[in-house]
Formats: C-alpha cells, structure tokens, sequence
C-alpha cells in the first residue's frame, strides 16, 4: 500500500481491506495498493481517494486528585482541560461547588465530599468524580511567649477548637518565627474545646512572635 500517511491500511489473511483514518485526520488521502506475486511480478492499482469526514471529538479533561480544604476557606477549582476540535469549552460543577466552582465551608461543614466536574463543547462533555476533605478550623488563640518570672518552663500556646466535631491533632505542629517546630502532644481536641501546648525551653520571642498551625 503507497500513499497511506494519513489513513492505516488493515490486510488480513482473506485479503479484506480495512481503512482506520489517524486520530483527529479529516480530509482526501490518496492510496493505491500494489500487488506483488512468488516471482516478485509487481502489478500496481490504480490511485484511490479516501473522503475522511471530520467528526467531533469529545473534550479532554484531567483528574482532579483529592482536594483538601481548612473550614471556612475558599476552595476554587481551576480545572485543566483542552478540544481536539479547539471548541469553546464550558464547564458544569455539582454541589458542594456553586456555578463558579467555589466551596467556601462552614464551620460545621467538616467531613468528606464527593464532587463531579462536567466540561462540554456543546454537543459533547467528560465528567471526573473526585473527593474533597474538609478539614476542622483549629486556630491558636493567644499565646504567653514573657510570662512573669522565668520563661523556661512557663511559655504556653493555647488552641481552639470552634466546630461542633472533634478535630484530630495527631499530625499537627506549630512553627515560630525562627521557624522552630512545637509539638502539640494531643490526639483529639474535642468540639468547642481549648487546649494548652506548654513549652519546656524558653523558645518564644519576648518581645513578639509569629505562631504558625500545620496539618501534614
């Protein structure tokens, strides 16, 4: 087969011909098939024009792994997502996400949530289902970095927890200004609770600190 650059020529063993035109090709391509005999005799056929019509294709959207997000924090989705056919995209978010796919949870909106992203080009669309994680709003509420009389020993951090579930704290830390880790030593903070990290070294700033709250 000569010509066939756009279009794979299929040849099975009852000589049936199946045409399978390349991804996104649309248009003329021009082949012939050549027949060769046991004594290498050649006889070619004439040209042959294949019409490949252009058809739509369906947009192409990438997962969306899952999201976490701190209670009472806006959580925006910016999705990726292209057209073979370079068709204006539109995209469709299912709740917890309003119309602009922004989620913006309460308080008392800790849990987890499953979500569905819809891209259209109009006539066609792909769909991706992901999870979000909301995560408790634990703040720290005041902090003692020059209590009175010696600092070793006596500095305190004391954290918050204002939702109506408890918040587990197994792998959270505080970071200073100096970027010190604290550990907090606490498994659950129980709803609407306070917890106080005491800290064994003078480690606090006398004269101000920066106090920072991770969750690995």
């Amino acid at each position: 087969v000569e010509g066939n650059s756009n279009i794979d020529v299929i040849i099975n063993a009852e000589n049936k011909v199946t045409l399978k035109p390349h991804l996104n090709f649309f248009g003329s391509n021009i082949i012939r098939f050549v027949a060769t005999d046991d004594n290498g005799a050649v006889t070619n056929g004439n040209n042959i024009t294949i019409n490949v019509r252009a058809v739509n294709d369906r947009p192409i959207l990438e997962d969306i792994d899952t999201l976490r997000v701190v209670a009472t924090m806006p959580l925006i989705l910016n999705p990726v997502a292209s057209d073979p056919d370079n068709d204006i995209l539109t995209f469709t978010y299912s709740p917890p996400f309003n119309s602009n796919g922004v989620f913006i949870p309460t308080l008392n909106e800790v849990g987890t949530y499953t979500s569905i992203i819809k891209v259209s080009d109009g006539t066609l669309s792909t769909t991706d289902s992901f999870t979000i994680i909301v995560e408790p709003k634990v703040v720290i509420n005041e902090f003692d970095s020059n209590p009175s009389g010696e600092d070793t020993g006596n500095e305190w951090i004391e954290l918050f927890n204002p939702t109506n579930q408890a918040a587990n704290l197994n792998s959270w830390y505080l970071k200073d200004a100096a970027d010190h880790t604290i550990n907090i030593n606490v498994g659950n903070l129980n709803a609407n609770s306070y917890f106080i990290v005491s800290l064994d070294s003078a480690l606090l700033n006398n004269d101000g600190e920066e106090l920072r709250l991770f969750n690995d």
